[in-house]
């Protein structure tokens, strides 16, 4: 497994599994998109990246990751907030997912069981039906081709619960495209620094 990071600072995992690309911050549940990056610091196994953009005002959200061997450990914060600015939740969301065939979706309590989705049936879902999308904590992506699994997890899912949600999103040809969005309530320090950790490891 390893890490690319563009010119425009977007974040892709490179696994030979199930590769994660275009990551973008969360910020409650809102996905930056304009969020300019800034690669601050470059190593052979630690890297930082800093994100800007109109809604964070002064603020920056910071993205920390560190290798260690098949796993990589994602750890981003946001700082510089407005004391009064509302925060519910921060993340990451990966644009697309390749090569996937199933993911696991996990429920918050034991009763509530954990299940594979097969991204494709959710297409057979009403509108107003509720769809499987999001679990808690943790997930395993299953590829279509190869053997093993990525799996995506937070290091402190309590007390703050931490969602890992897969989606369908149209490109700009009309093409569908698996994405993942990883968000957690955020530990803060006077509203102003906030912080979350999501793990990727091969299984």
């Amino acid at each position: 497994m390893d890490i690319n990071i563009d010119e425009q600072g977007r974040l892709s995992i490179l696994s030979v599994l199930t590769p994660l690309r275009g990551a973008q911050p969360v910020m409650n549940g809102t996905v930056l998109s304009d969020a300019r990056a800034e690669i601050v610091e470059a190593g052979p196994n630690r890297w930082f990246v800093r994100y800007t953009a109109a809604e964070l005002g002064e603020g920056v959200f910071g993205l920390e990751i560190w290798k260690e061997g098949e796993r990589l450990a994602l750890i981003y914060w946001l700082q510089g907030l407005p004391a009064d600015r509302p925060l519910e939740a921060i993340g990451l969301r990966f644009a697309v997912v390749e090569n996937l065939r199933q993911y696991l979706c996990s429920g918050y309590f034991s009763w509530d069981g954990s299940f594979y989705v097969q991204p494709e049936g959710l297409a057979d879902f009403a509108a107003d039906e509720p769809r499987p999308e999001t679990g808690y904590a943790l997930t395993q992506l299953l590829p279509r081709a190869g053997t093993g699994s990525l799996v995506l997890g937070f290091d402190r899912p309590r007390p703050f619960p931490a969602h890992l949600s897969l989606r369908y999103t149209p490109d700009a040809n009309g093409t569908n495209h698996p994405n993942v969005v990883g968000s957690q309530r955020p530990a803060r320090s006077l509203r102003i620094r906030a912080a979350g950790r999501l793990r990727a490891c091969r299984g």
